[in-house]
């Protein structure tokens, strides 16, 4: 077992009708210089290989902060793919459900992981209020200070922004 075919789901995505969609990778579980492959790995392979099917995004990708999220737990860029992918515990086989068969799976099986797009500013923005417990933000270089958390978001659903879900 060599490599694994991972299907993402794309959650938070900038354009809205992307949410949801899916799209399938080949991983491999080493990297070439013999080193056993990373969620870091798996980012940079994601934005290496971003499909065509999603060309709004082809310019985004390269820069968006992206986590991965498998059965909702968020994954450390430290985490090793392979261990993604075998049971956690084989007496419950955990993650049979996270192991499909289906025609795209490859030689070292499927994993399905959500991928959660963040765009860093509005995520900071977003933090700053909550910790001020405003409702409202201000910021003078768009000329929005009476804007709710809420129309931010719809604001950045709107103009191609990704936001943090």
């Amino acid at each position: 077992m060599s490599s694994v075919n991972v299907r993402f789901v794309l959650t938070g995505a900038c354009y809205e009708a992307y949410s949801g969609k899916q799209f399938h990778l080949d991983v491999p579980f080493l990297q070439p210089d013999g080193s056993r492959g990373t969620v870091a790995d798996l980012r940079a392979q994601v934005r290496n290989e971003w499909p065509s099917d999603f060309p709004e995004m082809a310019e985004t990708i390269k820069s968006i902060q992206m986590k991965f999220l498998k059965m909702g737990r968020l994954l450390k860029d430290t985490d090793i793919i392979e261990e993604q992918v075998m049971p956690s515990s084989p007496a419950t086989g955990e993650d049979a459900e996270n192991r499909p068969s289906d025609a795209n799976e490859g030689e070292g099986g499927s994993l399905l992981l959500h991928i959660v797009f963040q765009d860093p500013e509005r995520s900071l923005q977003a933090s700053n209020s909550e910790i001020k417990g405003e409702s409202a933000t201000s910021d003078p270089q768009r000329g929005d200070s009476h804007q709710s958390a809420g129309d931010q978001t719809r604001e950045a659903k709107s103009n191609g922004c990704c936001h943090v879900m």
